[in-house]
């Protein structure tokens, strides 16, 4: 649309208003214009950045999925079968033995034979120098115990 009016709005008065309302609405059109291209933009930036990141994640899963299966493959040997000493038959008795718990033994510190016992340096486990030795703690004869007193309330 070609701009019939100038900078001057002409003889009348009323056209005064017309211009400046034409000039408001032709600002307002250009600023959504340009606000329109400035997020297409940040958009489109948004986009690029968001690609590149995921394309770097991407790679870096590539890689330690690569790693991951190569030491899978090392594991399992050259050929196929899994590398360990010891056979499925073995495995399946330790974990059946492992589910049972047979073999949890419970003992009391000096009962059973010593010859099973495996100590642990950690764990101590105490000694009876006398068997006539009480295990309890002895007051000196002199100190007497008090009793105590009790005391009974009774609801009227």
């Amino acid at each position: 649309m070609k701009n019939v009016q100038g900078s001057s709005a002409g003889a009348g008065s009323g056209e005064f208003h017309v211009y400046k309302q034409s000039r408001r609405r032709e600002y307002e059109r250009i600023k959504i214009m340009e606000d329109a291209a400035q997020k297409e933009k940040e958009i489109a930036e948004f986009e690029r950045l968001k690609r590149e990141r995921e394309e770097q994640s991407e790679a870096k899963t590539a890689k330690n999925r690569a790693k991951r299966q190569k030491k899978k493959n090392r594991a399992m040997g050259k050929g196929g079968q899994p590398n360990t000493e010891s056979t499925n038959e073995e495995s399946t008795k330790r974990r059946r033995l492992a589910a049972d718990g047979a073999g949890v033994i419970f003992r009391r510190p000096g009962d059973g034979s010593d010859d099973e016992v495996e100590e642990d340096p950690n764990i101590p486990i105490p000694v009876r120098t006398a068997p006539d030795e009480p295990d309890l703690p002895t007051l000196p004869p002199d100190v007497k115990i008090a009793e105590p007193t009790q005391i009974i309330i009774h609801d009227d």
